[in-house]
């Protein structure tokens, strides 16, 4: 799988190739959210324009992926030597039995639970650090097969909520092809009518394709379950490495239109969602009629705002003076908002300027 647009290059290389079949033209880069230096911690970030800082020590993978079995054969079979420290640890627990199923790797148990009940954790507590970090170097382990949530999620978006909104679109598109493919996958290679029945319950339908396994004594205790994981891996027990390795084969073969072959109806809708939302991120145009949005003012100062509007972790520095003409932006034509405030306040608002304010949802549309 190739990517011939160089649609963002900081994507998994499988996703960038399904990409470059989905949308006509390139992602624009996220500029403002650098992983190398993460413009979340304090030495890095201008604090008179930032509102909460990261830990340095674990940036923002306080968050540990679940990676569907595709992606851990994919991982498992990488030849890059950055990676060996990622492999290393996904093999620990492919051999432990933890956390392993034919799915896919999900949290480990206490993990999973610990994220779901700590609060004020993310970006700061070292506990919860995802543990496919390279503390040396601060490097994802995993990086070329990552997830579709550490592949989407930024902290900072050039086009504000516009970015925002077409990155978690394209995160929930890539997450439904992950859980279709797995079960793709699963049918694919032949576990056994027992492994299948425990995989897909019939009597609890909800679980039914889940990654996780209901949490029990053992789980909690880091002890593999010896009964229940002989009959999940069926056929493939004890060739689990294997397993995923062609899992990992069966899927990197396919083009785009086989995944939403796979995927059917609901990943063909995210598909059309997924191209609207790139049309916005790539389209300048800027809304006819404006009207004041809704933000908080979190900092003041004698000649500028710190705003908050879409996220708490991309606050928006404002001029004071910028800040007092907002309010002529009363869904009257936007041509003539701009020229009433040129008039009367002798300030010049150019159209990047007040694309960026509906960016940031400072201005929104009119609805009529």
């Amino acid at each position: 799988m190739t990517d011939p647009l160089g649609i963002q290059s900081s994507l998994p290389p499988l996703y960038a190739g399904w990409l470059s079949e989905a949308l006509p033209g390139a992602i624009p880069a996220e500029t403002k959210a650098t992983c190398e230096n993460c413009a979340m911690c304090q030495q890095n970030a201008n604090t008179g324009s930032q509102a909460m800082f990261f830990n340095p020590n674990t940036k923002c993978c306080t968050y540990l992926p679940e990676l569907a079995n595709f992606l851990v054969g994919r991982i498992l079979a990488e030849p890059d030597a950055s990676t060996v420290p990622g492999r290393d640890r996904l093999e620990e627990w492919i051999d432990r039995g933890i956390a392993v199923t034919p799915f896919g790797a999900v949290k480990p148990p206490l993990y999973d639970l610990l994220y779901t009940q700590a609060t004020d954790f993310f970006g700061k507590s070292e506990a919860m650090l995802c543990p496919y970090y390279i503390k040396e170097g601060g490097l994802c382990g995993i990086w070329q097969h990552r997830n579709s949530i550490c592949a989407t999620w930024y902290c900072k978006h050039n086009r504000g909520a516009v970015g925002f909104t077409f990155w978690r679109t394209l995160q929930k598109m890539l997450g439904m092809a992950e859980r279709y493919l797995a079960v793709w996958c699963i049918l694919q290679l032949d576990l056994g009518a027992t492994a299948l029945k425990k995989l897909f319950p019939v009597e609890n339908p909800n679980q039914a394709g889940a990654m996780r396994t209901p949490l029990n004594a053992k789980q909690l205790d880091g002890i593999k379950d010896e009964d229940n994981y002989r009959v999940l891996w069926g056929n493939w027990l004890g060739r689990e490495k294997d397993y995923y390795r062609v899992c990992g084969q069966l899927v990197s073969g396919l083009s785009w239109e086989q995944v939403l072959d796979i995927g059917g109806i609901e990943l063909r809708m995210m598909d059309r969602l997924t191209l609207e939302a790139y049309q916005n991120l790539v389209s300048e145009e800027i809304p006819p009629r404006l009207q004041s949005g809704t933000f908080q003012i979190i900092r003041s100062g004698s000649n500028r705002h710190l705003v908050e509007t879409y996220s708490i972790y991309d606050p928006l520095s404002m001029p004071r003076q910028l800040m007092e003409v907002l309010d002529y932006f009363d869904g009257r034509p936007t041509e003539e908002a701009v020229q009433a405030i040129y008039d009367e306040k002798d300030l010049n608002l150019t159209a990047g300027l007040i694309r960026k304010l509906t960016d940031f949802q400072v201005l929104r549309p009119t609805d009529s």
